[in-house]
């Protein structure tokens, strides 16, 4: 099965981006101006194989989520537990349905809770392990998967974790957070941002249309 969302773009404008050799605009297509870091893993699936290859790495991404769901549940919890979170996950039926296709959102996911998992463990063991920018690359990777969305994850996390050392006026602490955590995601968002641009005047086309504007988008769709 070919899903409608995998069909409009997460397939095919990876594909239109092997037969030109590169990146190019695609008329009519919106979605292609997101940040396509798993699109660009299915275009490696594709080179090397087929379609069915890159819907084989969406799945090995649900895959990685449970595992890291797995350990993290782990550190607080005995074995039944953390066996029943994973299978709650697994049992539902948007991530069933997802792990057959060639999405993007179980290596949203699974970037996120990661980053997420580094901080607490870095935040509970007293700054011995995993520093902030380890959390950083994650969640940097997570917005490289889902647009400007795929920032909020970072942005409230910097948020949370600079208030609490704020409120114990480790101002330090606090800035080395948010640093640590706003700069690798800034960097590894950038480069679709910029591509976004070149190709539309908008780096986070087709959002804020009304500032930005953008081919072949309107402020009714907008």
């Amino acid at each position: 099965q070919v899903a409608w969302d995998a069909s409009q773009y997460h397939l095919t404008v990876p594909r239109l981006y092997l037969e030109a050799g590169g990146f190019r605009p695609v008329r009519f297509n919106n979605n292609s101006d997101l940040p396509f870091n798993i699109e660009l893993l299915f275009a490696l699936a594709i080179l090397l194989r087929d379609y069915v290859a890159a819907k084989l790495i969406h799945w090995f991404l649900g895959v990685m989520l449970l595992l890291a769901t797995f350990r993290f549940c782990r550190r607080y919890t005995a074995l039944p537990p953390a066996l029943l979170a994973c299978l709650l996950i697994a049992g539902s039926g948007i991530v069933g349905f997802t792990m057959t296709v060639a999405y993007i959102d179980l290596g949203f996911a699974f970037f996120c809770l990661v980053g997420f998992g580094y901080l607490v463990e870095w935040f509970e063991l007293s700054h011995r392990t995993h520093p902030p920018w380890q959390a950083g690359a994650m969640l940097g990777a997570a917005a490289g998967c889902k647009a400007i969305f795929g920032l909020i994850p970072a942005a409230i996390l910097v948020i949370l974790i600079s208030l609490v050392y704020a409120r114990r006026r480790e101002w330090k602490t606090s800035g080395m957070v948010t640093v640590g955590i706003t700069l690798p995601t800034a960097l590894l968002v950038a480069p679709w941002l910029i591509k976004s641009v070149v190709f539309t005047g908008n780096p986070v086309f087709p959002g804020f249309y009304s500032w930005f504007g953008g081919p072949d988008w309107s402020p009714e769709l907008d």
